[in-house]
């Protein structure tokens, strides 16, 4: 019986071990691979001039040793022996060739040679009117879908010599347009765009902007009075392209948003009509009112902050526009003061203020200077001597009209 006993042990232990070996054979004898192929996607966009560069002259005709050559293969329009009076027109256009989701920047700078060239040339980039700087460029947009091969994005460009250049020497300038495209899923920052009214898309004043300030005190504000019937001249439509989701972990979640407009002139009290709406804002009713304090080249209005913030008593946040209004209308006319506008471009920019310093400086303005609200307000619209541009103020998008 002992003998017995030890053999059933010994059985046991060998039948462990086999059960231990067969497993592992098991393992190694029957192979099952996986192949992993990684493929890498791909930004890629394509720049080109659209259609033939066109020369005009504000004498009705250009000198004949005055020539635009564009060549297809390097993509550089050559403009030889320009003179004051002669404008050149083209547009660029933005081919996606990417295998993934992306967005895109474009950019504008100027290679100059003389200062008086760079000083006189007036660039208009799809309504941006610029002068008198050497680069400018757009925020990140994301690259809609398009038909494979066809552009998704066209921007028209003039330069535009003006009459009154004088440049002492002959000179050589370059412009160079680029485009830059990144990856869909980096978050670059507040971004809207801007799509134009047409013509025939405009809104008429006397029927379709049922609020209309003017001409006295409403809701305890000094309104200047405007015409009873005007032309609105131009209008937008600012949409964010932030969803909700995306702006619920940003920094500009509580940052102020507002409309500011600027212009390269003094505008006295009531020259500037302005229109405006949301589709929360009153079922979708324009607003419509002139300037209500003098603007000074060196100073911006705020539309918003100024108008609708005062009649709700609340602050339109980032996180609001993204959430409930996602797109403003807006339009300029011509106040009571009609022609004196002539001449006049003002920039409409849709920007983020930082709240908590902007309420900072408003009450060091009341406290230590004795300002009103309203002044302290108006006071700090001089942005670039309050605010710093990408820290305390950050620009979504804008566009530019000049009163002709």
């Amino acid at each position: 019986m002992a003998k017995k006993t030890i053999f059933t042990s010994i059985l046991v232990i060998l039948l462990c071990l086999s059960l231990t070996v067969g497993g592992t054979f098991a393992l190694f004898a029957t192979e099952s691979k996986v192949n992993l192929a990684i493929s890498l996607g791909k930004v890629d966009v394509y720049a080109y001039v659209d259609g033939e560069p066109t020369l005009s002259s504000l004498y009705g005709g250009n000198v004949p040793e005055t020539k635009v050559v564009y060549d297809e293969t390097t993509n550089k329009i050559d403009v030889i022996n320009m003179i004051p009076g002669d404008k050149i027109d083209f547009s660029i256009s933005i081919v996606d060739r990417s295998t993934i989701s992306a967005q895109f920047q474009t950019a504008l700078k100027i290679v100059d040679q003389n200062g008086e060239l760079y000083n006189g040339l007036v660039i208009d980039v799809g309504g941006l009117v610029l002068q008198n700087t050497g680069e400018a460029k757009t925020d990140f947009m994301p690259i809609p879908d398009a038909t494979e091969g066809e552009p998704f994005y066209t921007v028209p460009i003039s330069v535009y010599m003006p009459m009154e250049t004088v440049v002492s020497d002959t000179t050589n300038i370059t412009i160079v347009f680029s485009v830059i495209a990144i990856q869909g899923n980096i978050y670059m920052g507040p971004q809207a765009q801007i799509d134009t009214f047409e013509e025939e898309n405009l809104p008429d004043y006397k029927e379709d902007i049922s609020i209309k300030l003017g001409g006295g005190k409403v809701w305890n504000i000094d309104w200047p009075a405007i015409p009873e019937d005007v032309e609105v001249e131009a209008a937008w439509t600012f949409k964010t392209l932030d969803t909700a989701e995306t702006v619920e972990s940003s920094v500009y979640k509580d940052w102020i948003c507002d409309f500011i407009i600027e212009c390269d002139q003094n505008i006295e009290i009531g020259e500037l009509g302005l229109i405006g709406k949301y589709n929360s804002w009153e079922d979708g009713d324009w607003l419509g009112f002139a300037n209500p304090m003098p603007l000074s080249n060196e100073q911006a209005l705020p539309m918003l902050s100024s108008t609708l913030t005062k009649l709700q008593g609340v602050a339109i946040t980032y996180e609001m526009i993204c959430k409930e209004i996602v797109a403003f209308d807006c339009g300029v006319f011509r106040g009571l003061a009609g022609d004196s506008m002539n001449g006049k471009t003002i920039t409409v920019s849709l920007v983020l203020i930082d709240s908590e310093y902007a309420l900072g400086l408003i009450e060091d303005l009341i406290v230590n200077q004795g300002m009103t609200e309203d002044q302290a307000m108006a006071e700090i619209m001089n942005i670039s001597k309050y605010f710093e541009w990408g820290k305390t103020i950050q620009l979504v998008n804008k566009t530019s009209y000049k009163f002709e």
